[in-house]
């Protein structure tokens, strides 16, 4: 199968396409057959090997997962003798992340992880587009007891997770504000007193969340690690089904660009998601 190698930390010119074995499916695992999947900035860090302290866990000399992409949809190809949930033709979307792998024709989930039969209506590379943004979004959402009448502000609501976080606070009713281009120190100082601000990437998050521990009445909440769950994708097939989110793309490019996509979304100026189409 063709899948995008990342075998050095580096530009995006580190990458490149190339034929690898296919992999088989295990006894819990489905074969997916991949026909869209992102570029997302996690892919770029990991690809960049940053922050420095990060390849404590990505490795120390060369990145430990060589084919990057975590948001995927496509067509169930194969399925191993314990799987009762999907069968062969199946059309599915989900997110397979910190592992990666989705940058390639195919690649084996579990089917308890976080994947789900692709939403009614919506094309391969809409349900490739929303897993990762909205997960994430949740994830910080639920910290702040998201409810009708909740103020929410939107910190970078231009981005996969702010788009996410924006559409979710409407679903549920609360008073939602986006901003973009400011400064998080900035931010705290707008907080109304016991104010919270729920951060979900960066490292000077992590930082603010344990100064403001301890410092004022206004607080950053920095919620790790990350879970993915099928629940949640379950939850996000309901809302896209119901006409209650759409997914948010920017631009598209095929696998074969992906080099492209990834200088485009290091401009840090996409509106929502950079989507890679394979096949």
């Amino acid at each position: 199968m063709k899948a995008v190698i990342c075998d050095r930390y580096g530009p995006p010119d580190v990458l490149r396409i190339a034929d690898v074995e296919r992999p088989v499916p295990g006894p819990d695992e489905v074969l997916i057959r991949i026909r869209a999947t992102t570029v997302n900035r996690s892919d770029c860090h990991y690809r960049l090997g940053t922050p420095p302290f990060a390849r404590l866990f990505t490795g120390l000399i060369r990145p430990r997962h060589r084919i990057l992409g975590s948001e995927l949809a496509g067509d169930v190809e194969a399925v191993g003798p314990a799987v009762t949930e999907f069968t062969p033709g199946d059309a599915v979307f989900g997110v397979k992340a910190w592992k990666f792998g989705a940058h390639a024709e195919y690649i084996c989930m579990r089917e308890g992880a976080a994947l789900a039969h692709k939403p009614a209506g919506a094309s391969y590379e809409e349900a490739a587009a929303v897993c990762d943004g909205v997960i994430l979004a949740l994830m910080g959402l639920r910290r702040a007891d998201l409810r009708k009448g909740r103020s929410i502000l939107v910190y970078g609501a231009s981005g996969s997770i702010g788009t996410a976080a924006v559409q979710l606070s409407r679903y549920y009713d609360a008073d939602v504000t986006g901003v973009c281009n400011i400064r998080n120190l900035e931010l705290i100082a707008s907080l109304n007193p016991g104010g919270i601000y729920l951060a979900t990437d960066q490292l000077r998050n992590l930082v603010l969340a344990l100064w403001t521990e301890h410092v004022g009445d206004k607080k950053v909440v920095f919620p790790i690690p990350p879970r993915y769950t099928k629940q949640d994708v379950v939850f996000l097939k309901g809302l896209m089904e119901a006409g209650q989110y759409r997914a948010v793309i920017d631009r598209r490019y095929p696998l074969a660009d992906v080099a492209e996509a990834c200088r485009y979304v290091e401009t840090e100026q996409k509106t929502g998601n950079v989507v890679l189409t394979v096949g």
